[in-house]
């Protein structure tokens, strides 16, 4: 998926830059996805948003919520991270063909 983009560089380059000045992640709170588990997050607000730069705060796992891009940095966990399907590749499984004629309304 990286490779085909032609703002691969600023991924890159943004990765780098989170690496070395990343904020610390926030304050734990219950986690949405896992019962009993602590999340936080790190968040960003970039001002201004340069083209390619909502793609590239993708790529590396980032969510949006407003202007507000952020990401899950939970201790010792990385169960909710983002799954990326290649949408041009992927054949349903015969399990898959069913459900969906199943649920069709």
């Amino acid at each position: 998926c990286l490779a085909q983009r032609p703002d691969l560089e600023l991924t890159r380059r943004l990765r780098s830059l989170l690496e070395t000045h990343a904020p610390p992640p926030g304050a734990e709170f219950p986690c949405p996805y896992l019962p009993g588990r602590k999340a936080r997050h790190v968040a960003l607000i970039p001002s201004p948003l340069v083209p390619g730069l909502y793609h590239s705060f993708m790529d590396l796992n980032f969510r949006r919520s407003g202007e507000t891009f952020y990401r899950p940095e939970c201790r010792g966990c990385s169960a909710c991270r983002m799954v990326r399907v290649p949408v041009a590749d992927f054949a349903p499984t015969r399990a898959q063909r069913r459900c969906l004629k199943r649920n069709a309304d």
